[in-house]
């Protein structure tokens, strides 16, 4: 069943829910001593190193949507596990199952005909245009966290007690927006509106956890798109192939709306399993989703 909320708020709504994830790297910016200073920048330095490596991953994604109706009910749910490979120098992603059931002929047909189309033109690029479309790929991808900068300006964090994960000692950091933050970036202007909770494990300043939730609503486009209060946002890593920390669960519950008249009301819960470190001989012709 195709959910009818409109995919470009639901886009909007899930790089929410991007920008809220990548708040974890600022959690010990506001204190004020050295101990806490070099903490913060040994754990940014373990987020970039996992933001490059993680280039270099493939996994399968199985997402659940649900469109809900005002009062939380459900109004419509959809099942789909995407393939999210690498081609070409480029993250490919290609829809495997639907509810949980091989796709149908004319799906599964659709989707070998996107891909064909996709490798064809990559096949017939000159070197000189493979260079530009690489280049764009990664400005696209620095763009997502540009906004990081402004993250510890943005926030007045509290350590609370620590706790441990899956045996593992951690961190528990709480966030809330900063009085007289002014954001300097559109993306940015979310973080004057979350509230958030941390867990970064202690031995590898990796987070481990992430809680959000959104205070007050926030407008992308001049208004054309907003998130709204009360949307949350919940992030688990895990450890993979002893080197990188990469997500393993993810759910949101969002509420926004575009325009004036358009609402939307979704819960999304997604995991990702199947992680494999690409390799340049790596090939995808076809996909089989067993």
């Amino acid at each position: 069943m195709k959910l009818p909320a409109d995919r470009r708020l639901f886009r909007a709504l899930q790089f929410a829910m991007l920008l809220v994830s990548v708040v974890l790297a600022g959690p010990f910016l506001a204190a004020e001593d050295n101990a806490a200073l070099e903490i913060v920048r040994h754990c940014m330095t373990k987020d970039q190193t996992n933001w490059q490596q993680a280039r270099n991953y493939t996994y399968l994604k199985r997402s659940e949507e649900k469109e809900l109706y005002s009062n939380g009910g459900v109004k419509s749910t959809e099942t789909k596990t995407v393939d999210v490979s690498i081609l070409y120098g480029e993250r490919y992603r290609r829809l495997v199952r639907k509810n949980d059931k091989p796709l149908d002929p004319g799906d599964e047909e659709k989707e070998q005909a996107r891909l064909n189309k996709f490798v064809q033109e990559r096949q017939n690029e000159s070197e000189q245009d493979k260079a530009k479309r690489l280049a764009k790929v990664e400005r696209e991808r620095q763009k997502q966290r540009e906004f990081l900068r402004e993250v510890p300006d943005a926030f007045v964090f509290k350590q609370l007690a620590d706790e441990l994960i899956d045996g593992r000692p951690v961190f528990v950091i709480e966030g809330t927006p900063k009085p007289g933050y002014t954001p300097q970036l559109d993306e940015a202007k979310i973080l004057k509106r979350v509230r958030a909770k941390f867990w970064i494990d202690k031995s590898e300043y990796q987070w481990i956890k992430t809680e959000a939730e959104i205070l007050d609503t926030v407008s992308f486009g001049l208004f054309l798109i907003r998130i709204e209060k009360g949307s949350r946002f919940e992030f688990e890593q895990a450890r993979i192939n002893n080197e990188i920390w990469l997500p393993k669960h993810q759910h949101q519950v969002m509420y926004g709306r575009l325009g004036l008249i358009k609402r939307v009301h979704v819960d999304v819960d997604s995991v990702e399993t199947s992680y494999k470190k690409f390799t340049a001989n790596s090939k995808i012709v076809s996909i089989d989703a067993k």
